[in-house]
């Protein structure tokens, strides 16, 4: 396959993952997200946007019910430094059930 063609191709396959995932956080929910997720749930979900510290911007833990991750990420070094990853992980060891797992994309949600 031509290279641009491939990488199409993967993206759209991206797209899917993340619409799977969008779709399984329900309306009104709050949501931790990361960055590529804000703008497809920001007009239906309150949105604290996922960072590796795991805080909001006054430095307060994030506290949501659903969180969308995505290992692809090229989110705050992500794909060097695979923070995604490691804090799905820390989630799911501290109660957070794992919904879906969409290729890259985590769906975990605080029962």
């Amino acid at each position: 396959m031509v290279p641009a063609l491939a990488a199409a191709s993967d993206r759209c396959e991206q797209c899917a993952y993340r619409e799977a995932a969008v779709a399984a956080a329900p309306a009104g929910a709050r949501v931790a997200v990361d960055p590529g997720f804000t703008a497809h749930l920001t007009d239906r979900n309150p949105v604290n946007l996922a960072v590796p510290e795991w805080t909001d911007s006054t430095g307060v833990p994030l506290d949501s019910q659903w969180v969308l991750l995505d290992e692809s990420s090229q989110a705050y070094g992500n794909l060097a430094n695979g923070w995604e990853r490691r804090t799905a992980e820390r989630l799911v060891a501290d109660g957070y059930e794992v919904v879906a797992r969409h290729g890259p994309t985590w769906v975990l949600r605080r029962p």
